[in-house]
């Protein structure tokens, strides 16, 4: 990605529920790598306060087609990801999972492998139902200059005012995270409050790469990580980790990106 987007047209900016945009990316949040959701949502909120706004957050499928058909076809100049908790109970292989990987790097569009940013973790559970080892996992690329906890949750999705925007088809309920079609709504009872927003930035969605099994000193420098409270606190562990992981994957210079 990373081109220069042409003007919003006149179709994308069809009518949708107040605060909702027409379009959007849609992420369902629960637990995962056998951390709740609060957890999770603190320790982005202290990537994002480290990386000057920018955070990952790791999703399950690809949206990359669905992102760049929301920009090019649709021509949304800015597409943003809006973050609401699941309704369904976590599954025991997410709020206990067998084992935990960090993803390390990720494809670029040349399909080199570059470095995440250094102040980014993005975890997954380490395999899948069938218990076969996780082979590939995502992100999304955000930016929020508000802390995503404590933003105002007066927003909520209708689940039936929402389709694929590809395909036009209704988000199943198995459907994590999509890229949609919101039309007006004046339900009051919608069932998705919007906890939190963020824009997704030029690179938008990459498929992450190097996956580092947590064990050992991994896993304590690991939950070292997730414990901190404060800025430097993260800056700190953060720091230790990806140097312990270093012998995994020597890498070079990384390239400024996310920018």
């Amino acid at each position: 990605m990373g081109h220069t987007f042409p003007s919003p047209n006149v179709s994308a900016a069809v009518a949708a529920a107040p605060g909702i945009p027409p379009i959007f990316c849609w992420t369902k949040m629960g637990a995962e790598a056998g951390q709740a959701l609060a957890d999770i949502i603190r320790r982005k909120d202290l990537e994002r306060e480290c990386g000057e706004g920018v955070f990952g957050w790791g999703i399950g499928n690809s949206v990359g087609p669905a992102i760049k058909h929301a920009k090019f076809a649709e021509q949304v100049p800015t597409l943003e990801a809006l973050f609401t908790p699941m309704k369904a109970t976590p599954k025991l292989i997410d709020s206990a999972p067998v084992s935990i990987m960090m993803w390390l790097g990720y494809f670029g569009d040349d399909g080199h492998i570059e470095a995440l940013p250094e102040h980014m973790l993005i975890t997954s559970r380490g395999h899948s139902g069938a218990g076969e080892e996780k082979r590939g996992h995502y992100a999304l690329i955000c930016r929020s200059s508000e802390p995503l906890t404590g933003q105002p949750s007066h927003q909520a999705i209708d689940h039936r005012a929402v389709r694929n925007l590809v395909s036009s088809n209704p988000v199943g309920a198995s459907q994590v995270t999509s890229v949609v079609r919101y039309r007006s709504s004046d339900s009051r009872d919608a069932a998705y409050p919007v906890l939190f927003r963020a824009e997704l930035i030029d690179q938008a969605f990459v498929r992450l790469a190097i996956p580092v099994v947590l064990t050992g000193k991994f896993l304590d420098l690991y939950r070292t990580v997730c414990a901190s409270r404060k800025p430097r606190e993260w800056k700190t562990g953060i720091r230790a980790l990806k140097a312990a992981t270093e012998s995994r994957w020597p890498r070079t210079e990384q390239k400024p990106l996310f920018v």
